[in-house]
C-alpha cells in the first residue's frame, strides 16, 4: 500500500514551527526511561533519581537528558557500576544519541501532523563499542543551545543475578558548569528470560549494501567479519534474520538425476546462526527463506525435475541438522487474488518436494489459498480488527487449530491514518514495542519486516531516514553503518537505532508473556493483552503505562499480584438502535476498578470482543450488527492488576432496521451465514455513554470496534 501525498501550505509549516518552541530553560539534567523517545526542541524534568525493573538476563535502558539556554562543550556522562545484593553489574553501554531532521514535507503520518517537524531521535553513538572495545565519538560532546541532548544507557543484567535492588550513580560534567550526579536504582526480579527466543522473527538484511556503502565511507573491515559483527548485533536485539546468506556448491549428477552437494562452506559460515554458537549459547535465529532454484539449468533437464530436487535437497541437509523448522518459502510477496491459483500450484510443488517444507504468503486467508499454503502473514492494517469484512481474527484461530502457522508484517501502509504498530522514526516508541503485545493479543507466532537496510548504500541515513519512495520516515531500515567517519575509531561495526531497542524491549515483554502461557496463567496473560492493546489501531500510547502493565506481568509471574477479581457489573439492560445495541449496567464498588470489557454474540458459541471503556463508563453501544436478528451482550470489570471478574448477566435485544437502507435485512448481503455460525461485524464499536445520561445520541466514540 502507498500513502496519499498531501502537500499542505506555509501557513502549517509556521504552525509547526510555533508548536515546537519550548520554554527557555537554564542548564539542566535529568534522569528518564529509555522508551522515553524525547525530541530535543522540548523540554523536561530535571529528575535525579529514577528507578529501572528488569529481569534476570535482560537488557533494561534509562537515558540521561542534558540541556542549556546557551552552548555548552565538552559534556561526558559517567554511569557506575550497579551494586546491590549480589555481584556488581558491570555491563553498562552508554550511547549518545543522534537525530533525524523531519520537515513538514517528509512526515511520515498520513495525514501529516504538523506537530512531527522537527529532530527525532533515532541513531546511537557508542562512547566505548562492544565489538572491538574502541573508544568511539559518543563522548566528550558539545551541545548547542536549547537543544535537549539524550545519552542513552543499556545495562544488562546477567542470568545468574541475585535478585534484589542495585543503585548506580550517574555524573555529568561540562565546561563551566557543576557537576551533576543522580541515582539509577534498578531493580533485578526473581526469574529469568530465556536466551533464545520463543517468537519467531523473520528480517531481511542486504549484506552487499552495507558492504558496498562501508567501503564509500573508508571502510577497513573485511567482508565476512563486518557480516558476522551485523548478524552479532541483530541477535543482540533479539532479531532473526531471514536472508542473508548464500548458496551451497552444487552441480547436476545425471547418474541419480539429482544434485550433488557441497555443503562444507555453507555450513562452516552459516551453521552457527542456527544450531546457536554464534552469539551466546542457547541464541538460534528462526527462520530462513529458502531459495528458489538458480539458473544455469541444462537444457535436458526438466524444469520440474531441476526444482523439485533443488528442494528435496535443502530439506534433507537441514533436516539432518535439527533445521527443517527454520525453512519457508516466501511465495510471490502481496498476491493479488488472480495470482492465487498460481500461488497454490507453486505450494503443492514444494510439498512434493518434501512434505515438511513449508510455503508462507503474505495476505490474509482465504478459500483458494486454504490447505496448500503453511504460513499466513497478514499485513497488520489488512487484518480485520480495522476491517468491515472477512476473514475475521477467527480465522486465523481455526487455521491454527488446522495446523497452520500464523505470522503477520508491518510496513508503510502502517502510515495509513490510523495507528498502528511501525518501524517509522517519527513515532513514538510505543509504535514499536507495542508489536507484540499486539502478536500475543491476537495470537500470532511470528513477526516479519521488509528490510532492515534499505536505503544503503545510495542514502546514508546518519544524514536522512526518507524512504522517498513509500513517502515515510524510515520504513526498511532500522540498523546504522557504524564508519569511522560517523562514529570514529579505527574499524567498522554495525549501530543499533534506538528503534531496534525498542524492539528488542518489546521482544523481552513476549518472553514474558511466554513464561505465564507456559505455566498455565494463559487466561490472564490473554486477558492483560487485550487491555493494554484491544485492537491494532486503539492501543496504550503512553510507554509510562505500557511499563506499568509489564511491571504487572512480572509480578505475576514472581506470584505477588493481587488476583482478586472485582464483581461484574450489574443490572445490564439492552435497548435495541438501528443496526445497534445500547447496553447499561451499574458498576461494581471497587477501589482498585480500571475498567469494563464489552462481549457480544449472534449465535450460540459467539463469543466476539467489542471493546474496552475506562472506570467511568456505565454504558456502550455495539454498533454494526444486523437488524431483525437476536443479539446476545455482556461485560466484565477488570482492575489495575489486569484481573477480570465473571461475566455478567447476559442481555438480548434484536437492532432495529434502517428505514433508508434496502438491504437491511438481507443477511446474504450482510454477509451472514447460519450455517458456518459466523457474524458480519460490520464497523463495530464499543461507544460510552455519558454518566448519568439516558441520551443514546449523546454517546461518544471509544476504543474498539469489530
Amino acid at each position: 500500500m502507498r500513502p496519499v501525498t498531501v502537500f499542505l501550505g506555509l501557513v502549517i509549516g509556521f504552525l509547526a514551527i510555533a508548536l515546537a518552541v519550548p520554554a527557555a530553560a537554564s542548564y539542566k539534567v535529568g534522569l528518564t526511561h529509555g522508551t522515553n523517545k524525547h525530541r530535543p526542541e522540548f523540554d523536561f524534568d530535571a529528575l535525579t533519581t529514577y528507578h529501572i525493573y528488569a529481569a534476570q538476563n535482560e537488557w533494561e535502558p534509562f537515558q540521561v537528558l542534558i540541556r542549556n539556554d546557551a552552548a555548552v562543550t565538552n559534556i561526558d556522562v559517567v554511569v557506575d557500576e550497579f551494586t546491590g545484593p549480589g555481584a556488581a553489574i558491570t555491563q553498562i553501554e552508554p550511547y549518545r544519541v543522534a537525530y533525524v531532521p523531519v520537515t513538514i514535507d517528509t512526515i511520515s503520518q498520513n495525514p501529516p501532523d504538523p506537530s512531527n517537524v522537527g529532530m527525532w531521535p533515532d541513531g546511537l553513538v557508542p562512547f566505548v563499542d562492544h565489538f572491538v572495545g574502541e573508544t568511539r565519538d559518543g563522548a566528550p560532546f558539545d551541545l548547542e543551545a536549547d537543544f535537549a541532548q539524550a545519552v542513552f544507557v543499556d545495562v544488562f543484567i546477567p542470568a545468574d543475578q541475585t535478585p534484589g535492588d542495585y543503585t548506580a550513580t550517574v555524573t555529568v560534567t561540562a565546561d563551566g558548569h557543576a557537576d551533576w550526579t543522580g541515582t539509577v536504582t534498578l531493580t533485578v526480579w526473581d526469574f529469568a528470560i530465556p536466551t533464545g527466543l520463543s517468537l519467531a522473527s523473520i528480517y531481511q538484511f542486504g549484506e552487499n549494501a552495507a558492504y558496498e556503502f562501508h567501503q564509500a565511507h573508508g571502510g577497513v573491515t573485511d567482508f565476512d567479519t563486518l557480516w558476522l559483527r551485523y548478524m552479532q548485533e541483530f541477535a543482540r536485539h533479539r532479531i532473526s534474520i531471514s536472508d542473508s546468506f548464500s548458496n551451497p556448491g552444487y552441480v547436476w549428477n545425471y547418474d541419480t538425476s539429482t544434485f550433488d552437494w557441497d555443503w562444507s562452506a555453507f555450513d562452516a559460515k552459516f551453521g552457527p546462526l542456527w544450531d546457536g554458537t554464534f552469539y551466546r549459547p542457547g541464541f538460534q535465529f528462526t527462520s530462513l527463506r529458502l531459495p528458489y532454484p538458480p539458473g544455469g539449468r541444462p537444457g535436458d533437464v526438466a524444469e520440474e525435475d531441476w526444482e523439485r530436487e533443488w528442494w528435496a535437497g535443502w530439506a534433507d541437509h537441514f533436516r539432518d541438522h535439527g533445521w527443517t523448522d527454520i525453512l519457508f518459502l516466501y511465495l510471490p510477496d502481496e498476491p493479488d487474488p488472480s495470482e492465487y491459483p498460481e500461488l497454490a500450484d507453486l505450494a503443492d510443488r514444494l510439498h512434493n518436494a518434501d512434505p515438511d517444507l513449508r510455503a508462507m504468503v503474505t495476505e490474509q486467508i482465504n478459500d483458494v489459498l486454504t490447505d496448500h499454503v503453511d504460513i499466513w502473514t497478514p499485513d497488520e492494517p489488512l487484518f480485520s480488527d480495522s476491517l468491515p469484512w472477512p476473514p475475521y481474527p477467527e480465522a486465523y484461530d481455526e487455521r491454527r487449530a488446522a495446523g497452520d502457522t500464523t505470522w503477520w508484517y508491518n510496513c508503510v501502509s502502517a502510515s495509513m491514518g490510523m495507528d498502528y504498530a511501525t518501524h517509522f522514526v517519527d513515532y513514538e516508541s510505543t509504535h514499536m514495542r507495542i508489536w507484540t503485545w499486539l502478536t500475543r493479543r491476537y495470537g500470532f507466532t511470528g513477526i516479519l519486516f521488509w528490510h532492515t537496510n534499505w536505503l544503503l548504500p545510495e542514502i546514508d541515513p546518519w544524514v536522512s531516514m526518507w524512504a522517498a519512495q513509500f513517502f515515510v520516515q524510515g520504513d526498511g531500515t532500522i540498523i546504522y553503518p557504524g564508519t569511522i567517519d560517523h562514529i570514529g575509531g579505527e574499524t567498522d561495526i554495525p549501530v543499533a537505532s534506538l528503534r531496534m531497542k525498542y524492539l528488542r524491549e518489546a521482544m523481552e515483554d513476549y518472553e514474558y508473556f511466554h513464561l505465564l502461557d507456559q505455566r498455565g496463567d494463559a487466561e490472564w496473560m490473554s486477558a492483560v493483552a487485550r487491555t493494554a492493546a484491544p485492537k491494532t489501531y486503539h492501543w496504550e500510547k503512553d510507554w509510562s503505562v505500557l511499563l506499568d502493565w509489564r511491571r504487572k506481568v512480572a509480578e505475576k509471574i514472581l506470584g505477588v499480584l493481587d488476583e482478586d477479581a472485582p464483581n461484574p457489573p450489574s443490572d445490564l439492560q439492552a435497548t435495541a438502535q438501528v443496526e445497534a445495541i445500547a447496553v447499561t449496567w451499574t458498576k461494581p464498588a471497587a477501589a482498585d476498578l480500571a475498567g469494563f470489557e464489552i462481549w457480544y454474540g449472534l449465535h450460540e458459541n459467539d463469543s466476539f470482543f467489542g471493546g474496552t471503556l475506562d472506570a467511568t463508563a456505565t454504558g456502550a453501544v455495539v454498533n454494526g450488527l444486523l437488524p431483525g436478528r437476536e443479539y446476545r451482550v455482556w461485560a466484565k470489570a477488570f482492575d489495575t492488576n489486569g484481573n477480570r471478574s465473571a461475566t455478567s448477566d447476559v442481555v438480548t435485544a434484536v437492532p432495529l432496521a434502517d428505514e433508508e437502507s434496502d438491504d437491511d435485512n438481507d443477511d446474504d448481503a450482510k454477509g451472514d451465514d447460519d450455517d458456518n455460525g459466523s457474524t458480519d461485524r460490520n464497523g463495530v464499536s464499543a461507544d460510552p455513554l455519558p454518566e448519568n445520561s439516558a441520551d443514546d445520541d449523546a454517546a461518544a466514540g471509544c476504543g474498539g470496534w469489530r
